[in-house]
């Protein structure tokens, strides 16, 4: 039933990238799906699966499937985290983004100001098909407006209101003594469609490093996730 309902999202929003991107240039479209699933008080499973279209939202260029386990009780600001994720290129030079990745992670949380903020730092080793094995850092810092009673730790609320707006920055940090090669801004809401749906609407602009030369992208994303 779920792999079904991801299929019918993902199919839908390719379509709709389609329908409003057409072939420009300009803009990423970013379309995925997941699930979180509450195993007990301490631990919390999660699947996604994403899709990247380039060429303003109308090539399929790039596939992720992640899943991972999330350990909430070592305290109440804090979460940790172990990922694997397999990458693949649906392009003419795919096997040079196929990648397998493996990730450990922290989440450090608390307020500022009255708004709750995350800071999720991560360290992955990057297996990657064509390219030489690699280690990265990344740190991702998230600030959102509190709706009510909104739980900063999902997208699952607590009260009768369905809107949490945030925004993030995230940085790269390659281990092999390449130094910093990527940065993400993130500015976006969350809004819960049902009791168990919740949809993520974001804009993301990113600069990134490839071949030794720096670049910017326009990411227009649609993030919808199930709850158990």
């Amino acid at each position: 039933m779920i792999r079904y309902l991801f299929c019918f999202i993902l199919a839908s929003l390719l379509m709709l990238s389609a329908a409003c991107y057409g072939n420009a240039n300009k803009f990423q479209f970013w379309p995925s799906a997941g699930i979180s699933w509450e195993i007990n008080k301490d631990w919390t499973m999660n699947y996604r699966e994403e899709l990247r279209l380039n060429d303003g939202g109308g090539t399929l260029y790039y596939g992720h499937s992640d899943i991972g386990v999330v350990y909430k009780s070592l305290a109440e600001w804090l979460d940790v985290g172990v990922n694997y994720a397999i990458i693949y290129g649906t392009h003419n030079n795919a096997r040079s983004t196929d990648e397998n990745r493996t990730s450990l992670s922290a989440t450090i949380r608390g307020k500022i100001l009255n708004h709750d903020f995350s800071d999720r730092i991560r360290i992955e080793y990057r297996d990657r098909d064509q390219k030489s094995d690699i280690w990265r850092f990344r740190n991702k810092f998230t600030l959102d407006r509190k709706f009510e009673f909104l739980d900063p730790r999902g997208n699952r609320e607590t009260s009768k209101w369905k809107i949490k707006p945030y925004f993030s920055d995230e940085i790269y940090d390659n281990l092999d003594g390449t130094g910093f090669s990527a940065n993400d801004f993130r500015i976006g809401t969350v809004l819960k469609l049902t009791e168990n749906i919740s949809v993520d609407l974001y804009y993301s602009f990113q600069t990134v490093k490839s071949d030794e030369k720096w670049g910017n992208r326009n990411v227009i994303g649609m993030d919808f996730t199930y709850y158990f």
